[in-house]
């Protein structure tokens, strides 16, 4: 993923969102409002939303809790903010174009991925979700 390489289209940030997502196990891709609007879920639920507006280089994530959210937020106060229609909840909306760094980026989406995978049922957890990770 380029995130910050030389200018692009924006079309271009968001599809390597989407791709590292979907390499996630379980993760597919859903267009619950639009053809425009790209979902990526685990099971039921997403985890990252891009928008059918594709001039900001933007997408939403889900952070484990607010303390999460907040954490993020602070680190990138240009980069990171509230996800239109839940500025209350542990979505962000993150700015490809306002400088976060590539490994933030898919950081994010690992967080995102884990905080939706983990509340599933534990009988609707994809094998894998949990790769990597230390009890």
């Amino acid at each position: 993923m380029r995130v910050n390489a030389r200018r692009r289209s924006p079309r271009t940030g968001l599809d390597d969102v989407l791709a590292y997502a979907l390499t996630k196990p379980g993760a597919w891709l859903d267009h619950p409002w639009d053809e425009d609007h790209d979902v990526v879920k685990v099971g039921p639920r997403m985890f990252v939303s891009v928008g059918s507006v594709r001039t900001d280089e933007a997408f939403s994530i889900r952070h484990h809790d607010l303390d999460s959210r907040e954490m993020w937020r602070g680190r990138y106060p240009d980069a990171i903010g509230p996800m239109r229609y839940m500025p209350s909840k542990p979505w962000s909306t993150v700015a490809l174009a306002r400088g976060i760094e590539e490994e933030d980026v898919l950081e994010l989406i690992d967080e995102s991925y884990l905080a939706v995978a983990g509340r599933l049922a534990k009988k609707d957890r994809p094998p894998g979700w949990d790769a990597g990770l230390t009890d």
